[in-house]
């Protein structure tokens, strides 16, 4: 365990349910007060115990990526159920405004670089868009790096509006909304002929979807330094 790991988990604050959002389907959007103390960087993740009224307990802790920055402040989290719903997340699902939410960390994931002029290879499945829609939030708008998203989703794109304004205004960020791997796979590798080993390749996915990336890119000769993976291991 790093010091970085042990900061966060001494770390801890409490905050409060504002809303719980149902965009679609089984995606759901939890948006909580910022507490005053709790500081972090898009792309961080934290443990969040939830409030169980019934029970009047607080739930086991569980990871979520951020997806707000804190100049928004708010605390905005996020998740796709299980279909049906798992235990753990129906607790989480019925949660009232004002219910008590502990947080611990955050704790540093792999945080995308932000340079004047690197390229960035962004790709998400489904809910893991969340870390990237803060970096996305976090970017200035006058920023010249160059960097492209792929989005991969059979279903639903969560955060779509949101990310199209913020690509509307800086004309350095390109977003690609595919079904599938076999989609992404053609734009990657015209991205690789485009950037080759001078970009940073960033996957947050499920396996699958980390293991099919990471197959393509080695395919064309992308060095394993530039290639980050994120996942983190849910309930």
């Amino acid at each position: 365990m790093n010091l970085t790991f042990l900061k966060g988990h001494f770390n801890q604050n409490l905050a409060r349910v504002q809303s719980v959002e149902n965009p679609k389907d089984r995606y759901y959007i939890i948006n909580m007060t910022l507490p005053e103390a709790l500081d972090w960087e898009a792309g961080d993740y934290a443990l969040f115990s939830f409030f169980d009224q019934n029970n009047k307990q607080f739930l086991k802790f569980h990871p979520f990526y951020f997806a707000s920055i804190p100049k928004e402040q708010k605390l905005v989290v996020g998740l796709k159920t299980k279909n049906p719903p798992n235990l753990f997340e129906e607790k989480v699902l019925s949660m009232n405004s004002e219910d008590r939410v502990k947080i611990k960390g955050p704790y540093n994931s792999h945080i995308i670089k932000e340079t004047n002029t690197q390229p960035l290879v962004l790709i998400a499945n489904g809910i893991n868009i969340i870390p990237i829609r803060a970096f996305l939030k976090n970017l200035k708008s006058d920023s010249l790096q160059p960097v492209t998203l792929i989005y991969i989703s059979r279903d639903f794109y969560l955060f779509r509006e949101e990310l199209d304004s913020i690509a509307k205004r800086n004309h350095s960020i390109k977003i690609h909304y595919v079904f599938d791997h076999s989609e992404s796979s053609k734009i990657l590798k015209q991205l690789v002929q485009k950037y080759g080993n001078n970009a940073f390749y960033y996957i947050y996915g499920s396996d699958k979807t980390i293991s099919y990336a990471n197959q393509d890119l080695k395919q064309l000769s992308i060095h394993k330094k530039q290639i980050i993976t994120n996942q983190l291991k849910r309930y």
